[in-house]
């Protein structure tokens, strides 16, 4: 059976919390959109429990993403955006 939307939310907040206590230790810059922020992930891949905890993080709030807006409407968005990337400018 999947895990449920609030399953999937505890997760995350759980792999975030690995990887911000990682980060804050370390002295290591927040992750960010901001013009100064690290234009790739802080956490070097040699730290294998943290990056495994960052890549459920990624994973867990992918299917929370997809649960929230449900089969129909994201596999829409899924074909949308393959159908961008392979044939240009698509609109619904």
């Amino acid at each position: 059976m999947s895990p449920t939307i609030v399953e999937l939310a505890a997760e995350i907040s759980k792999h975030a919390a690995v990887l911000n206590d990682y980060i804050t230790t370390k002295n290591l810059p927040q992750p960010s959109f901001e013009k100064d922020g690290p234009p790739i992930s802080p956490i070097p891949k040699t730290e294998s429990s943290i990056e495994q905890s960052r890549v459920a993080l990624i994973e867990a709030s992918r299917a929370i993403h997809d649960l929230a807006m449900g089969p129909t409407e994201s596999l829409l968005w899924t074909a949308l955006a393959v159908s961008k990337k392979y044939f240009g400018a698509v609109s619904l």
